[in-house]
Formats: C-alpha cells, sequence, structure tokens
C-alpha cells in the first residue's frame, strides 16, 4: 500500500526561521566588520604571555614573572580564564585565530542580545526588522572599543546573563545557568558589577511594573540574578581581594594617570571616538519622549542605570550599547505604525539555500578581511623595533615605555625584563612619579642608571623626549633603531650574560613573531587601551 504524501515534512525538518537566519547573518556581518581593524591593543601582548606561562607552569601565576622592578613580587590573578583562551588560540593560530576569535566573540555578544529582543515576554514582539536596526545601532556604539582584549568574553557573559534573566524558564532551572555564566565572567574580565546594575534596574523596575497590572518578566529571576551576581564577586582565587585590586585600578587609571578609557565620554581624548554613543543617547532620549505614555518601568530603569555608567567612563559604552539592544528593538517597534516593516520570522526558510549561503558567508569572514585590512598589527606598534632589539640585546634589562611593554613581554620574556607594563595596578605612585619625571628629562640620567642598571633603552621619542634627548648626548649607548615609535638605544660593548646581580637565567624560549603577517611601528595610542 502506497502511504501518502507527507507535504512539506521534508522542507519542515530542513527548514531555519526567520528570526535564526537574521542572527547568524547579522552574527557574520559584524564580525566581518570587526576583522577590518588590526591589532592595536598593548596589552593583549602581555595577556597572551601569561596565559602561556599558565599552560606551562600548569598554575596561576601569582608573582611578577616579568618586571625587574617588580621581579618575585605577589601580583593579583585577574582575567585569568580570558589569557588561558587567549594562549590557546594564539598557540593553534598565532595572531589571525586570535583576532578571529576577539570578532567572533563580540559579534556573538550583540547576536544574542538580538536574540533576547525576539524572546520578550511582556508586550508586543518586535519585528525582525526593528531588531536588526537594534542590533546594527549597539554593534555601531562598539565600534569605537572593539579591540582585541579580554573583554570580549565579559561582553559575551553580559548577553548571555541577562538572556537568561530574561527568558521564560524556570527559575530553579536558570540557577546553574547563570552561575557558570558569572563564574565564567568574573574570572575573565573584571566587569561584572554591571551585571548587578544591570539586573537591579531590571528588577526594580520589573516590580513596578506588576504593580501598574502589565505583563512582564520575572521580578524573582533579576533579583536572583542580582544576588547571583553579587556572590559570584567572590568567585576568583582572589577572593575578597579582587575589590581593593578593582578599587586600585580605577585609582591609578583614573587619578593618577588619566587613562582615556577611564575618562567620561565628553572628555576631549575620547569625544571623537565616542561619537556614535552620543548620536545612541540622543536618538534614545527622542524615542523616550515620542513613547513616554508608553514606556515600561523595566527599559527606562535600565537605560537610566546604564546610561549613568557609561558616562561615568567611555569604556562602558561598548556595554551600555549591548544592554540597550533589547530596549531599542521595542522602542522601533512601539514608535512606528503598526503594519509598516512587521515581519516576526515565524515563517520558515528552505535549509539548503541557508546552509549554502551560511557556508559562503563564512568563507567570505575568513577570506576578504586580511585583503580588505592589510597588515594585521596596527601601524603605530613597534614591531620592527622589538625584532631589530632581539638581534641587538638578546637578554638583559630593558628600561622602556610603558605602553611597549606587552609587546617586549610577548617577544622576549623571560629573556628580556622590562621596567613596566600595562598591569597599571603592579606599580606604586613612586614608580609613576619616577618613570614620568624621567621621561621629562628631570632625572639626571646617571642617577636613572645606577637605579635601573638596564642594558638597553626602548622608548617613544615622543612621550619621552627629555630621556631620549639625555641617553644620545651621553657616552656609552648607541642607538641601533629609531622610527616615529619607538627609538632603541643599547649599551656599547654590552654584556649578555646572566652573572651580573639581578640578571634573569638564560632561557631556551625562542623569540615569538608579534607580527603574524602584520608589520609597523609607531607611537602608543591612548595611554592604558
Amino acid at each position: 500500500m502506497k502511504r501518502p504524501e507527507q507535504k512539506g515534512g521534508a522542507a519542515r525538518g530542513g527548514a531555519v526561521s526567520g528570526r535564526t537566519a537574521l542572527l547568524i547573518g547579522l552574527w557574520l556581518g559584524m564580525a566581518f566588520v570587526y576583522l577590518l581593524n588590526p591589532v592595536f591593543d598593548v596589552d593583549v601582548f602581555w595577556q597572551i604571555r601569561l596565559g602561556q606561562l599558565m599552560r606551562e607552569r600548569r598554575a596561576l601565576v601569582t608573582e611578577d614573572p616579568f618586571t625587574y622592578t617588580h621581579a618575585g613580587q605577589p601580583v593579583p590573578t585577574i582575567g585569568w580564564l580570558a589569557q588561558l583562551g587567549l594562549a590557546g588560540a594564539h598557540g593553534l593560530g598565532g595572531w589571525p585565530l586570535v583576532h578571529l576569535l576577539n570578532a567572533l566573540l563580540l559579534a556573538a555578544a550583540f547576536a544574542v542580545a538580538g536574540w533576547s529582543a525576539m524572546s520578550h515576554e511582556g508586550g508586543r514582539r518586535p519585528s525582525l526588522v526593528a531588531v536588526a536596526c537594534a542590533v546594527v545601532l549597539g554593534f555601531l556604539v562598539s565600534l569605537s572599543n572593539c579591540d582585541v582584549r579580554p573583554q570580549s568574553f565579559g561582553l559575551l557573559c553580559f548577553a548571555l546573563f541577562l538572556h537568561v534573566c530574561g527568558t521564560g524558564r524556570p527559575w530553579p532551572r536558570r540557577v546553574p545557568l547563570l552561575a557558570l555564566i558569572l563564574v565564567v565572567w568574573q574570572n575573565s574580565h573584571p566587569s561584572m558589577s554591571l551585571a548587578m546594575v544591570a539586573a537591579g534596574a531590571l528588577a526594580a523596575g520589573t516590580a513596578l511594573e506588576r504593580r501598574r497590572g502589565r505583563p512582564g518578566r520575572s521580578v524573582r529571576a533579576y533579583a536572583g540574578g542580582l544576588a547571583l551576581a553579587g556572590v559570584s564577586q567572590l568567585a576568583t582565587p582572589m577572593g575578597f581581594g579582587i575589590f581593593a585590586v578593582s578599587a586600585r585600578n580605577v585609582e591609578v587609571s583614573r587619578l593618577w594617570l588619566g587613562v582615556s578609557e577611564w575618562l567620561p565620554p565628553w572628555s576631549e581624548p575620547v569625544r571623537a571616538p565616542m561619537a556614535m554613543f552620543w548620536v545612541a543617547l540622543a536618538f534614545s532620549l527622542a524615542l523616550m519622549i515620542r513613547l513616554r505614555r508608553q514606556l515600561r518601568w523595566d527599559d527606562a530603569l535600565l537605560f537610566i542605570a546604564a546610561t549613568a555608567v557609561a558616562l561615568s567612563a567611555a569604556r562602558f559604552g561598548l556595554f551600555w550599547g549591548l544592554a540597550m539592544v533589547p530596549v531599542w528593538a521595542r522602542w522601533f517597534e512601539e514608535g512606528k505604525p503598526p503594519h509598516l516593516l512587521r515581519w516576526r520570522g515565524e515563517a520558515r526558510l528552505a535549509g539548503r539555500p541557508c546552509l549554502l549561503a551560511g557556508v559562503v558567508g563564512l568563507v567570505v569572514l575568513l577570506a576578504v578581511p586580511p585583503r580588505l585590512r592589510g597588515s594585521l598589527m596596527h601601524a603605530e606598534l613597534p614591531v620592527q623595533g622589538v625584532a631589530r632589539l632581539e638581534r641587538a640585546l638578546p637578554q638583559g634589562r630593558v628600561y622602556n615605555f610603558r605602553e611597549w611593554g606587552g609587546p617586549l613581554i610577548l617577544a622576549g620574556s623571560p629573556r628580556w625584563q622590562v621596567a613596566m607594563d600595562g598591569r597599571l595596578y603592579v606599580f606604586d605612585r613612586a614608580d609613576w612619579r619616577e618613570y614620568f619625571q624621567a621621561a621629562r628629562g628631570e632625572i639626571p640620567l646617571g642617577a636613572l642608571l645606577a637605579r635601573h642598571r638596564p642594558d638597553a633603552f626602548f622608548l617613544s621619542p615622543r612621550h619621552q623626549r627629555g630621556l631620549v634627548r639625555q641617553i644620545r648626548e651621553a657616552r656609552g649607548w648607541r642607538e641601533v633603531y629609531a622610527d616615529p615609535g619607538c627609538v632603541m638605544l643599547v649599551r656599547r660593548h654590552a654584556r649578555h650574560g646572566p652573572e651580573r646581580e639581578g640578571r634573569p637565567p638564560a632561557s631556551g624560549r625562542p623569540a615569538q613573531d608579534l607580527s603574524s603577517h602584520g608589520g609597523g611601528s609607531g607611537h602608543a595610542a591612548a595611554p592604558g587601551r
């Protein structure tokens, strides 16, 4: 007997929802744009080297392995999980894989935020056009701070945290997943306090909505997420010590050094990069005025809390843009006519064409950005200078421009020991005072040499002009390399052996290629990036 034909069964089995297709397309598109940006952050170099050391030792690094100024002193273990991930990617595929991982994580965070907007429990579900516009707006805000950094791990965890808190699952089923997300977040990037800010605002707003008799999400979920985030602050090897280190980092970055990303977004050094933040903020305020009688308390309080955090420091604009994606999607939907662009993605698309499109998109993602971008390393990174130092000084002490500490560490640690690097919380006020006085040429060169006993100087001719002039005028030093971003001077007849007191022992570790299809050199960008 002939079986009745099952119409559309095969198609349904291999079909893809419009919502899924949109999110995958947005994910690939955003990752493509992120990959057009070269590696620019100087601190990711020492982050990768810390991850390599942990893999080699099979233990956390708790004593300073990089500087001769603080050699062997205790150092905090911040972001160790992300450092392991970055080191693993670097070991498997070099800088191209590290760059790709960062782009995929950042893009995934905004795709998850779009997913959250689609699964909103209260009110009208946004159309896919509204969701796409919201995701793109958040993505554009993020472009001012999308360097290769551990923050990409934290941003994805933030998106997952908000999504799990806002889903309709029973609360007991959410607890283990939330706990896992928060522990990974806290050990990848020290930004989990943002989870408490967002969860607190959403819990209060949802409670107010319930008092008004409006359907909404679970107050218990957000209150529980707030409590879990508070407890998870301690879920690191440092325990309560994380609070002191975080406070110290803020003090050094904002008050002592004025690091650009810690300044308010209206500050002159970050005004231009934060332009899209101001555009999005103005657009949000305009939408709030238009929808003032339809606003939900949870959306309004999240906007207020997230904006307050973003206005305190430019670095939080990235997280602000992500938190606002579901809010923007709802506001876009409520602000447009109900029958305009109302596609909600319920229809299912044929699976094979979608799969083919996804494969083509992935191939384009991997093949095209390197050709459009050119060098993987930003032209201002001292790649050529570091390579030249390897030939001039196989090992020894290097008195360096602080921003160049990361590239020097990844290329030559432990053969090279630097004076400073991007771990700002390691150095005290006296260290910074001497560093800036020396840069201006206010410390006699003899006194600086007696204290540091360097074998080489690796400096910025722009930021350390006074010191460079002193060394060039002194005897006993020869300039072996100079370009607009770095100048390198080594001792004449320098001894490269470990026989001198305080010299790190020789190591068989070969120098690492910093460029890996990249090149260039130059001065630092914003300090502390």
